[in-house]
């Protein structure tokens, strides 16, 4: 039998406009060839189409872009069930937009370094 574990992520903020709440998991950061790291875009609108959409971002941090390695979107339905619709297909790298806070992104991707933990 399959038992749930309840998890506690520790989100953090990194930017807010009218509509969205831009959040990042600070846990997930991993350095591959380049850095990445789970976010969620939270929709503050209730009539809007999506309520989340948690992203796989990855930066490159020469060239100062970004790109999605992975998305997953939670679309609101007048139901008791949301829809996910998931695309796990690599984007191409994309300029950053200050109107989604992504320059924050990016300088916290290329310069997060993860506090080691107790043993």
């Amino acid at each position: 039998m399959l038992a749930i574990t309840p998890a506690n992520a520790e989100y953090q903020s990194y930017g807010i406009s009218e509509q969205i709440d831009y959040l990042l998991i600070p846990k997930t950061h991993i350095w591959r060839d380049n850095p990445r790291m789970w976010t969620i875009k939270q929709y503050l609108d209730s009539g809007s189409k999506f309520s989340l959409v948690y992203a796989l971002q990855e930066a490159d941090c020469d060239n100062n872009k970004l790109r999605y390695r992975s998305q997953t979107w939670v679309v609101r339905n007048n139901s008791e069930e949301d829809q996910i619709l998931t695309d796990t297909s690599v984007k191409r790298w994309r300029n950053l937009k200050s109107e989604s806070f992504e320059e924050i992104l990016h300088m916290f991707l290329c310069t997060y370094v993860q506090e080691k933990e107790n043993e």
